[in-house]
């Protein structure tokens, strides 16, 4: 059948079911519409809910035929291949009311419901088979041939006699189907005859379905044609799992089964009904497995109750079942932070910790408790983990005592936490001011001062203890921070000796305070370096500087700006400049880093100023009014003149001397004036002062004439 017919199939089905249901069917609906193929049938619930299931369906329909497919609709039950040969064309729903009607489908004898997640139910409306019995034989009828051929495992089986509370199940031994399939004979052991007349019941399960039964009376053996006298109980005994019956005359397992009834107790409590698992007759003797009293945690009193025929008469029997023996240490071993116990039998986590106390001691001092967490269980062996005891500068001897279940006897173990590993200096380096030491392993800073001794010395003089200013930690590289060697005007060998926790052997560090080299110039000092780099920013910056001028007593200079040269690995200070003199000054600049002795100096001269002078011979006349002289540059000139009597100057008129000691010449013109001289001789006097009229000199006494 193609894909489009099965789709048409499908639809056209449904169309009619969702049709008809608008009216209500003259007919008994099906408890649960939907569609078979072969015996598996898909509820239209199921469908609409999932539509996985309708491909399923599809694909069983291709696989199976369109004969297989049965439509189960409240329209009604029919075979939709028989109905589309007789009515073909479009689907009519007036016809197939009536086809359902005239020829209703048979559903499969073994019809099962397929749900959408693959389970397989039993269909409610699938008819049940019938069922007939005799000695040794099973016959079932099913309505319709089941659509899977039957075998023996597809029955179930169940034997009762004297409908007794203890069905047997047995295995038939054959089967046989007639022609049709509609009918099964099953091959069962045959039931000998007793004494007495035996009811015997047969259950028959097929695949999914309800039981069927049905039974027959087997006669007494014909030896004698009557009964023979009751069986009744004499005695009874038990053991777990047993109970013993002993009859007043030989039994067999039918006898001893049918009317027995048995109940048990446990402490008192409300019976429950046993149902033996295996009987075995032995003469008068009969036993009876049941089902054994598991152990707890207490003791258990059990009595077991039999009434045999509907007797009156109740025969008990008790017996105790012990106590779960409690589990008892046989060894425990102990690591830091983990206890292993070994029990004389597998344990749970509850079992182990119940009545389980560990407490601990360091070094025979002062008891604690310990409580576990996490623990682990395997078998006999249980593991506690514990506070780990952690290490000291000493050794520590670490015993826990473990008491369980209040048992007098204490399982001790013991171990030793060794102490702390002194570390050990691998390395050590030194730069001014800092010493680097590498340790063997990580330290704290707390660990790395413990018993550690510094030593300097300079110039393999004096040694010193270095005090650290202070210290970090990092891994196992701890720096220490001491005071810098301070630079003075000659190279130094700085040596630092370390011992650490009173090692014999010294760690030595070393390095070389190149000594500095100062310059200076009118206004400025430079102190140069080895390295700027190794220098701190507090050095170069606090530098301090005295001042002497022609060998008197030094005086503090403050500069008035630093400038960092990492080129030239210099800085240079800004200083107050001095002024020339009219005598030559010697100036001397001492560097101070920190001490009372200077460090390094630098000198220079600062040369004189000039006098000022006249250019002779002076020669005054109508035609000659200017005076001319050096002196010093930028310097203003004054020229005075005089005849003895009357005198003339430049006042108010004052001129500069050149800009530069090249060029250190002045002029001063007279105009005028020179006529209020008295021809003959004349006396000069010249004076020169800076701008400010500070740093004045005067020379006088300088003679010339003054002619018409």
């Amino acid at each position: 059948m193609s894909k489009a017919t099965k789709k048409l199939l499908i639809t056209a089905s449904a169309s009619v079911f969702l049709m008809a249901a608008t009216a209500a069917p003259t007919f008994a609906a099906p408890s649960n519409p939907g569609y078979y193929v072969g015996n598996q049938k898909y509820l239209l619930s199921d469908i609409a809910a999932n539509p996985s299931l309708l491909v399923q369906l599809n694909n069983n329909l291709n696989t199976k035929g369109l004969s297989s497919f049965i439509a189960d609709l409240p329209e009604g039950r029919l075979n939709y291949a028989q109905f589309m040969a007789a009515n073909p064309g479009k689907l009519n729903l007036s016809a197939f009311k009536t086809f359902a009607a005239a020829h209703p489908a048979v559903i499969p004898a073994d019809a099962v419901i397929i749900r959408p997640d693959g389970r397989e139910e039993r269909d409610p409306d699938s008819p049940l088979p019938g069922i007939s019995v005799q000695n040794g034989l099973i016959t079932i009828s099913f309505s319709s041939a089941p659509s899977v051929t039957p075998t023996i495992k597809d029955f179930v089986v169940t034997q009762s006699v004297y409908g007794g509370s203890n069905p047997q199940v047995i295995v038939p031994s054959g089967l046989q189907l007639n022609s049709d399939g509609t009918m099964v004979s099953l091959s069962v052991p045959t039931i000998a005859a007793t004494d007495i007349a035996q009811s015997i019941v047969y259950t028959v399960a097929y695949k999914l379905s309800s039981t069927v039964s049905a039974g027959f009376t087997l006669a007494a053996n014909p030896t004698t044609g009557q009964p023979v006298e009751q069986a009744a109980i004499s005695t009874v005994s038990a053991v777990n799992g047993t109970i013993t019956v002993n009859f007043n005359k030989p039994v067999s397992v039918a006898e001893a089964t049918y009317g027995m009834k048995i109940s048990r107790s446990i402490d008192g409590g409300t019976g429950s009904t046993e149902v033996p698992s295996l009987v075995q007759a032995s003469g008068n003797t009969v036993t009876f497995k049941v089902a054994e009293v598991g152990q707890t945690a207490a003791k258990q009193s059990v009595v077991y109750s039999l009434s045999y025929m509907n007797g009156t008469t109740i025969n008990t029997v008790g017996f105790t079942v012990a106590k779960i023996p409690d589990a008892v240490i046989n060894s425990a071993s102990a690591v830091n932070g983990t206890i292993t116990v070994i029990f004389d039998k597998a344990v749970s986590i509850a079992e182990a910790t119940k009545g389980m106390m560990i407490i601990r001691s360091i070094n025979g001092g002062q008891v604690s408790t310990e409580a576990p967490l996490p623990i682990e269980v395997s078998g006999n062996t249980v593991t506690f983990k514990v506070n780990e005891v952690q290490f000291t500068d000493a050794d520590q001897n670490v015993v826990y005592s473990l008491s369980y279940l209040n048992q007098t006897a204490y399982n001790t173990v013991g171990f030793t936490v060794a102490k702390i590993p002194d570390a050990v200096i691998n390395s050590a380096s030194a730069v001014n001011g800092t010493i680097t030491v590498n340790f063997d392993k990580a330290v704290s800073v707390a660990e790395a001062t413990k018993g550690m001794k510094i030593n300097r010395s300079i110039n393999g003089g004096q040694v010193s203890t270095e005090v650290p200013l202070s210290i970090e930690a990092s891994g196992s590289t701890v720096t220490f921070k001491v005071n810098e060697v301070q630079f003075t005007d000659a190279d130094q060998s700085v040596v630092y000796s370390l011992s650490y926790q009173n090692q014999t052997a010294y760690n030595t560090a070393s390095f070389t305070v190149t000594k500095i080299i100062v310059s200076a110039v009118n206004g400025s000092v430079t102190v140069k370096f080895t390295t700027v780099e190794t220098v701190s920013e507090a050095i170069y910056q606090n530098l301090k500087f005295k001042q002497s001028i022609d060998e008197m007593t030094p005086t503090n200079v403050t500069p008035t700006a630093s400038v960092l040269d990492s080129v030239n690995n210099s800085v240079t200070y800004t200083v107050p400049a001095l002024q020339k003199l009219y005598t030559e000054q010697s100036v001397t600049y001492s560097v101070y880093n920190g001490g009372s002795i200077a460090v390094g100096s630098a000198s220079f001269k600062i040369h004189k100023l000039q006098s000022p002078t006249i250019n002779t011979p002076v020669s005054l006349n109508n035609g000659n009014k200017t005076v001319t002289g050096t002196g010093e540059p930028g310097f203003k000139m004054k020229v005075t003149i005089t005849d003895g009597i009357n005198s003339i100057d430049n006042s108010g008129e004052e001129v500069t001397v050149g800009i530069n000691e090249i060029d250190n010449k002045y002029s001063i013109y007279f105009s005028t004036k020179v006529y209020s001289l008295i021809n003959g001789p004349i006396t000069l006097t010249v004076t020169q002062r800076d701008t400010d009229n500070g740093r004045e000199q005067t020379i006088s006494g300088i003679t010339g004439t003054k002619s018409p």
